[in-house]
Parts: structure tokens; C-alpha cells; sequence
């Protein structure tokens, strides 16, 4: 009880419970893997202090961000983001795929390979600049690629049933309307307006 989110399984077997991970952060957002043995999640993660800092224990404020976040928390909370880790649901083994000072949300595994799509604002000063691609990365964290080009917003990213495409929603800068696109090897199209509907689902 307290505490930051945490991702545990009920057994309806069993009827009973067991938590899985144990992330200081606190966990936000989850998916599961195709073999249901490993879960990606989202969790706040503190980045790694630099060879300037040391261990000093002055406030080093480098982004507008860290700024307003310094003055609501405390050390080393302002300095946190969102990254994707694998956790393996049987053993809590917890693999960091993702790193840098960028959120990255949103996970969603491919259900016929390797490969979580997610969405993240990965530009060089994301405090100025409102966006939001669509990148994958395999779950090893080696290998990313952007898949919406830096020209807009976009979220919610959804995998179809053959792994071959991803459907997200959003809108470049020059339509401003949201929109589903679907991307396939980084080449987008718009497959119609939004309207008022929540995430992207395959049909």
C-alpha cells in the first residue's frame, strides 16, 4: 500500500497476487510481450549525474523543465524521465532499453516480433519544441529507428495483427487536424480524421 505504481499478477487460478516490479519512479504504462512471459513498461527513471556535477550536492539546472521541477520536488526527482524497460514477469529481471533526457511512452509490442513502437519528443531541446514522433526500438535497445519524420505530433501507436504496420494518431504541423496514420519502414499516410476517438485500434 503507498507508494509509487507498481505492475503486479493475480493468479485466477490461485487467487492469489505477486508484484513484479520494483521501480523507486513508479511505473505508468505497460505492454506485453507475445510470449507473455516479459512485459515492457514506462517507468520514471533518474539519469545518470555527469562528470561536472560529481557528487556535489548543488542543483545543476540546465533545461526549463529541470527548472520547474526543482522547485516542486526534491533531489533527484527533478532530474527523472520516462524510460522503457523489458521485465522478465517470471524472474523481475529488468533490462533499460531506452535512455537520454526525453520522456518515452506510450510502449506497444509488436505481436509478431521483437520490436516496441513508443512515442517520445527526442529533439535537442525538447522543452521548446512540441513534438511527438513515433520511433520502434528492439527489445534488446540496440537498434531505434523514427518512424514520423520530426514534423508533428503523434501518439497512441498500435501494432497491426501481422506486425507489418503501425497505426497511430496525430497530425503534421501543416494539417493541424487530428488524424490516423498508419507507418510502415518510416513511410506515413493519412488514413482519415480522428475525430474525437481515443487510442488506435485495429479493427
Amino acid at each position: 500500500a503507498g507508494g509509487p505504481d507498481q505492475v503486479w499478477l493475480w493468479s485466477r487460478a490461485l487467487g492469489d497476487r505477486r508484484q513484479v516490479t520494483r521501480i523507486a519512479g513508479g511505473v505508468t504504462q505497460m505492454d506485453w510481450a507475445p510470449d507473455s512471459r516479459r512485459i515492457v513498461v514506462s517507468a520514471a527513471i533518474a539519469q545518470e549525474r555527469t562528470e561536472d556535477e560529481g557528487d556535489s550536492d548543488l542543483i545543476y539546472i540546465r533545461t526549463i523543465r529541470e527548472k520547474v521541477e526543482s522547485q516542486r520536488t526534491w533531489l533527484p526527482d527533478y532530474r527523472m524521465r520516462r524510460q522503457l524497460l523489458v521485465v522478465d514477469t517470471s524472474s523481475g529481471d529488468v533490462k533499460q532499453i531506452t535512455c537520454g533526457a526525453w520522456d518515452h511512452v506510450q510502449p506497444a509490442w509488436s505481436p509478431t516480433r521483437e520490436e516496441i513502437a513508443f512515442v517520445a519528443n527526442r529533439t535537442e531541446d525538447p522543452d521548446l519544441m512540441v513534438m511527438a514522433d513515433v520511433w520502434v526500438v528492439d527489445a534488446t535497445g540496440k537498434h531505434m529507428r523514427l518512424l514520423t519524420e520530426g514534423k508533428g505530433v503523434f501518439g497512441n501507436p498500435r501494432w497491426s495483427a501481422d506486425g507489418e504496420t503501425i497505426v497511430a494518431i496525430g497530425h503534421e504541423y501543416e494539417s493541424g487536424q487530428p488524424t490516423r496514420t498508419s507507418c510502415v519502414s518510416g513511410r506515413c499516410r493519412e488514413m482519415g480524421r480522428a475525430g474525437s476517438v481515443g487510442p488506435s485500434n485495429w479493427t
